[in-house]
């Protein structure tokens, strides 16, 4: 696998440009210590103009969080001493990672 910037990750807006346009709102992908006048964290991806901004925002961000719980469901269930079951702990952050995807603060 390839490395990535590890997550969390969380989308942000172009603050310049904040209120012109509803898109503005979600401009940028960044990791979760991005401050740019603490010159902290990274910007991951910006974003054009699209109906579906807002909903490609959110599941980019999501992103890190999403690799993470399957990773971790596959090595679990594919471990030599598991049952195959799944625990209810992965479920929860499972749940959690789609409930950003899809826009949940």
């Amino acid at each position: 696998m390839t490395k990535h910037t590890p997550g969390p990750w969380k989308v942000l807006a172009d603050e310049e440009k904040l209120g012109l346009h509803p898109n503005h709102a979600y401009r940028f992908i960044g990791t979760a210590d991005f401050d740019e006048d603490a010159n902290t964290g990274e910007i991951i991806a910006r974003l054009t103009d699209s109906p579906n901004i807002a909903g490609n925002a959110n599941l980019l961000a999501a992103a890190p969080d999403l690799l993470a719980i399957l990773t971790r469901i596959i090595d679990r269930a594919t471990h030599p001493n598991s049952d195959g079951g799944v625990l209810w702990d992965d479920v929860d952050a499972a749940r959690a990672a789609i409930a950003k995807a899809g826009g949940a603060a």
